[in-house]
């Protein structure tokens, strides 16, 4: 006679399967496979109704439970239980209350049934300078790799549940980081003040240089760090701090002219009536800092974002390969953009490429999440990437691609070259190029 035993071995085996094909596997009746369910009780999680329903047995990740809930905190800096997920045999099952419609695919259900970690939650991971930092010093503490870009779905979900009440995002997986999360935003001992901002933010840098983590994992591979800065008026704003630690060196120099670049295509882009995020420049004890405005967060919570990266990896059919013209073009046609966001990627797309930007990939164009809609959030990483030094340290005279728009962009491309004639002339100043 088959044993609620066998019925587990069976679904850790096969993975989600409804109760005919648990039948057919363990050979017994219908009456039984019901009673050996219900046997089974919260470890067996039951998906759908009627006919369409099946089972997965769940799978804690570690010492936590399978079903974590999966909060949103807001700009206000409230926080909403908008789903639940479970990790079970073979994939994750992500059963929403009130998260925004693109994390739903099966509306009939109520549930996504995914082979990994949602796209949603894979965005989350460690990543870029401070990713490295991070993942190396959780590495042996989580049993992970120590290179996060060699995470698994596990590794994802584990660091989410442990460290993850500060990844980028509205995202907080599980009760313990809301309650982290919640208490650092109503702290302020890691508040920086104005007339501190240049003695810490050295601090940080030299906290960096001896390998200690310094804030929340910011994608990118140039050394920054993150902060929380109060302006004059008391304002809080949350920020990442790009920085050149020794503007001395010939490398140095051409790193600072780069991130003064990047500091001027933001006014520029805004000038021509694009969103960039907002920036801020300074140096002290030869040291050069680059802020940037965070705008996945407020003054007293946070915002929904993804980044095209997790969209493509879980909604498109556009590969990696492709560029952010064909991603726009797939998400318009899926009715997830509007025309006028759709239109400023491709302002976006056609300004980085006659500046010399090489490094427009799907993780540098993000958008914020609504509950029905994607919206495009402001341009940042926006730079004349094809002068930037080789990792060995030698500065090349790369070639610049011409561009050639497309001819429903040429009426672009027109309008963009007086603001990019501007952009050019400091670029001259500032790399003699």
């Amino acid at each position: 006679m088959a044993t609620v035993e066998d019925l587990y071995r069976v679904l850790r085996t096969g993975g989600i399967q409804s109760a005919g094909e648990l039948r057919q596997a363990l050979r017994v009746s219908q009456p039984t496979v019901s009673r050996l369910i219900r046997a089974a009780g919260s470890s067996v999680l039951r998906l759908g109704a009627a006919r369409s329903t099946r089972y997965a047995l769940k799978r804690p990740i570690a010492d936590e439970r399978a079903d974590q809930p999966l909060f949103a905190i807001d700009a206000e800096g409230i926080p909403e239980q908008i789903g639940v997920l479970t990790s079970v045999y073979h994939g994750c099952v992500f059963q929403p209350t009130t998260a925004p419609h693109i994390y739903v695919a099966d509306l009939q259900t109520g549930s996504q049934i995914y082979d990994e970690a949602p796209w949603f939650i894979q965005d989350r991971r460690p990543q870029g300078f401070l990713g490295r930092i991070i993942a190396t010093s959780l590495a042996r503490e989580l049993s992970v790799p120590a290179d996060a870009r060699d995470w698994s779905s596990d590794h994802i979900l584990r660091y989410m549940m442990q460290y993850g009440s500060d990844v980028p995002g509205d995202l907080v997986l599980g009760r313990r980081m809301l309650e982290r999360a919640v208490s650092s935003a109503s702290s302020r001992v890691d508040v920086i003040l104005p007339h501190d901002k240049e003695r810490l933010y050295l601090h940080r840098v030299r906290e960096l240089q001896a390998g200690e983590p310094a804030g929340s994992s910011a994608a990118g591979e140039r050394p920054k760090f993150t902060a929380v800065v109060e302006d004059e008026a008391g304002e809080r704003r949350e920020v990442i701090v790009k920085y050149v630690a020794d503007i001395s060196t010939t490398i140095g120099k051409r790193w600072k002219a780069l991130l003064e670049l990047e500091h001027r295509a933001a006014e520029v882009m805004r000038e021509a009536g694009m969103q960039a995020a907002t920036t801020r420049c300074g140096e002290h004890e030869g040291i050069f800092f680059l802020e940037v405005e965070r705008f996945d967060r407020t003054a007293r919570g946070r915002r929904a974002t993804t980044s095209l990266e997790a969209l493509s990896a879980g909604l498109l059919e556009t590969g990696l390969g492709d560029t952010w013209l064909e991603a726009s073009d797939e998400l318009l046609k899926k009715g997830l953009l509007t025309d006028s966001d759709a239109l400023e990627i491709r302002r976006r797309y056609y300004f980085g490429a006659l500046i010399g930007n090489t490094d427009m990939h799907f993780g540098n164009l993000t958008f914020f999440v609504d509950p029905n809609a994607l919206r495009l959030a402001p341009s940042y990483d926006m730079l004349p990437m094809a002068f930037r030094p080789t990792e060995q340290g030698v500065l090349l005279d790369r070639p610049l691609s011409a561009v050639v728009p497309l001819r429903r962009d040429l009426e672009i491309v027109a309008e963009l070259r007086q603001h990019v004639d501007r952009y050019l002339s400091d670029r001259r100043e500032l790399l003699g190029r």
